[in-house]
């Protein structure tokens, strides 16, 4: 649907945003630790995201931990944007796109999201907020990175990296390559 205002054209779209949810979580976790490529994840997003076009709809992925390292995998196989939260790395799973438009934002102090964490399309963009001497279900907690990502409501997956970049960490501590935003 187009809006004609003068001076100005919009373009109304609609955005669905696809929800990657591991629902039989030992099955699922296999697909990262065995090295298994999860096939019907990315064929039931690809069905979904067709189907969605069709209907003039914009799609994103997203998903947390397990779901986050799907939506990665999603994401570059089917030319997504999105992004993914507390979310390993795929590795040689990941498909032939760049990734554009996807972020991953980890805190560097998940030891469960950051398994694997060289093997993102792009180094992930870590929280620092609460320090890195924290639980790991603390870490690697989704309703923690909401509170995280509620500090930042300027960011998006387009824009995370610039973000970090104005930033100036209080300790040049790091323990992973990326950039890092702290707002404790």
């Amino acid at each position: 649907m187009l809006l004609v205002i003068p001076k100005l054209l919009l373009k109304i779209t609609v955005m669905m945003m696809l929800v990657m949810v591991a629902v039989d979580r030992l099955r699922d976790w296999r697909s990262v630790v065995m090295y298994s490529y999860p096939k019907a994840f990315v064929e039931a997003a690809a069905e979904l995201t067709r189907m969605y076009h069709e209907q003039g709809c914009d799609v994103m992925i997203t998903g947390h931990s397990l779901g986050g390292y799907l939506a990665e995998v999603v994401a570059t196989s089917l030319g997504l944007p999105g992004a993914g939260f507390c979310a390993p790395g795929p590795g040689f799973h990941n498909g032939p796109g760049a990734g554009l438009g996807f972020v991953t934002v980890n805190h560097e102090a998940d030891t469960i999201g950051n398994h694997n964490h060289d093997f993102h399309v792009r180094p992930p963009v870590y929280i620092l907020d609460g320090g890195l001497l924290m639980l790991p279900w603390t870490a690697h907690s989704m309703a923690e990175m909401v509170k995280y990502m509620s500090k930042r409501e300027d960011w998006t997956n387009l824009n995370a990296v610039a973000k970090c970049s104005a930033e100036l960490p209080r300790v040049p501590l790091r323990v992973f390559a990326g950039p890092r935003s702290r707002r404790d």
